[in-house]
């Protein structure tokens, strides 16, 4: 698909190269694509065959089937024909893996030639009339999906084709055949979310698509009333022109993609106080999700002190709750400047009057209510100096607990091993040891999985600040931040579960903490028993 849409921008004006647009050529593609990998397929089940097992299946007693039936059983064998030679098996499964592996490489080139080839598409609609320019828009809106797609196609496909081809390496190996098989399983899980949500994407996006769709099922023409709806609703200008709400202010950043700024026809605006605090909520969010990420790095941190440190003295407070906290409290104050600075350059002021419909009959005769909108004060505009210097720092300080989470991992697991080395050479191994390095265990799983849940957030954070175009690659890096909030949400919200299952030196940190005096009454009589 990809190569086809570079022939097709490549040779825009050359006649002999229309046919690639026509749904003959495209399905002429499929079937062949299709023809050749059910033939691989086939060898698969060409080189076994069925037998009848020499035992036939009876039911139970109670299943209800007449008295002595039976049914013969089937299973599959390996053959003796030429398809089931070892060395051709070996060979046809590396071939597999390599035709897997050759589209994963050659995507990132074709997704160069494309990006190249709508870079002068760009040029070239600047040399000629703007009707035509807006014509062709959606064109290359179709080709940054497609660009997009290849991407996702290369981290879905790519690992699977490696996977598939080591397995034809290691056919004598049966403890890594069958480790290979499960990590096979599980990419094929990507690989069909990948596949499956493209369609979905790019009917819903892509309005090129949507036409070949059209084209393709005979519906060259829809109707006027499904043209003019699909109209007003991509065009948010006709919705603030047909509502009567105020437009966001284009200045703020989120304005411009965020539909929950949209004003219902039919539904009252917010008074100023719930504006106010509808404004700040995502603040509050973005201060949580910079502080998430430091109280794991903090996390692991201190548990590597305290075990690194557990004769030393001076550091015996570390644990200790009250310290934890003063701990917390340098992240959290640091994180709320920064979101206070970056929200609080938001001004409110009074939008224009909003006057119900005349079909609503439960406001009173000449209801009116002010509307409020949000605007940038101060200078401080999204693509200003110091907000781009802000991203800078922002997605600094999410990459640095990142980066070093490796690092924290391996010093845990030495500490873990130096631990283990003590308690063989001491005596008398007491139970708690063992529930304390589970602890530390479970603690470096949590690193792992918090460094994979938020790397990516770091990242996009950092291409923020250096990225000011294209538009549409902006809009695409900051609607990723929602897909990968999901990640990071199930991360968070299943580790206290997790620890509190899990660990008991956890649970008994908990108890500490919210039921102190209890706590020690308990352990004051276990001491006196």
């Amino acid at each position: 698909m990809a190569f086809v849409r570079f022939l097709i921008m490549k040779n825009a004006l050359n006649p002999n190269f229309e046919f690639l647009s026509k749904p003959r050529f495209s399905l002429k593609s499929i079937l062949i694509s299709f023809s050749c990998s059910s033939l691989l397929s086939s060898y698969y089940f060409a080189r076994v065959k069925f037998v009848e097992l020499p035992k036939k299946w009876i039911p139970a007693p109670y299943c209800g089937y007449s008295p002595n039936y039976s049914t013969p059983e089937f299973t599959f064998l390996k053959s003796d024909n030429f398809f089931s030679a070892t060395s051709l098996f070996e060979i046809m499964v590396m071939f597999d893996g390599i035709l897997k592996i050759v589209p994963a490489v050659l995507l990132p080139i074709l997704a160069i030639l494309l990006l190249r080839e709508l870079k002068l598409a760009e040029d070239s609609r600047r040399k000629i009339s703007v009707a035509r320019a807006t014509r062709n828009n959606s064109k290359d809106h179709t080709s940054k999906l497609v660009i997009c797609m290849t991407i996702s196609s290369i981290i879905a496909e790519g690992p699977t084709g490696v996977a598939v081809f080591i397995q034809g390496l290691a056919t004598n190996h049966s403890g890594l055949l069958s480790i290979i098989n499960d990590i096979i399983s599980i990419l094929l899980i990507f690989v069909t979310l990948n596949a499956t949500t493209h369609f979905i994407i790019c009917v819903g996006i892509s309005k090129q698509y949507r036409n070949a769709v059209r084209k393709l099922l005979g519906y060259e023409k829809p109707t006027k009333a499904f043209r003019k709806i699909g109209t007003e609703k991509a065009d948010p200008e006709n919705w603030y022109r047909k509502t009567g709400s105020e437009k966001p202010d284009q200045n703020t950043g989120s304005g411009k993609t965020d539909p929950a700024n949209w004003k219902l026809e039919n539904s009252a605006p917010y008074g100023y106080l719930f504006t106010i605090f509808d404004f700040w909520t995502p603040a509050i969010a973005d201060d949580a999700r910079r502080c998430r990420t430091w109280f794991a790095f903090l996390m692991a941190l201190l548990r590597y002190l305290i075990l690194r440190s557990d004769l030393n003295p001076k550091l015996g407070d570390i644990s200790k709750p009250k310290v934890v906290l003063k701990i917390m409290m340098v992240p959290f104050v640091i994180s709320t400047c920064m979101s206070i600075f970056f929200w609080g350059r938001f001004i409110f002021v009074e939008g224009s009057l909003w006057f119900p419909p005349d079909g609503c009959t439960n406001y009173p005769s000449g209801y009116s209510q002010m509307t409020f909108i949000s605007k940038v004060g101060y200078g401080l505009y999204y693509y200003s100096l110091p907000l781009r210097i802000f991203n800078l720092v922002d997605g600094i300080l999410k990459l640095i607990p990142t980066l070093m989470f490796p690092l924290l991992t391996f010093l845990l697991i030495h500490e873990l091993r130096r631990t283990k080395n003590s308690i063989k050479m001491s005596q008398g191994i007491k139970q708690e040891d063992s529930k304390g390095d589970h602890t530390t265990k479970l603690v470096v799983m949590m690193t792992i999985s918090f460094m994979t849940a938020e790397s990516p957030f770091g990242i996009i954070y950092f291409m923020e600040g250096v990225i000011t175009e294209p538009p549409g690659f902006i809009s695409i890096i900051q609607r990723s931040k929602f897909l990968f909030e999901t990640f990071v949400i199930i991360n968070a919200t299943s580790h206290f579960l997790v620890c509190l299952l899990v660990s008991s030196p956890y649970r008994k940190a908990v108890k500490e903490m919210f039921c102190k005096a209890e706590t020690q009454r308990k352990q004051t009589t276990v001491i006196l028993l």
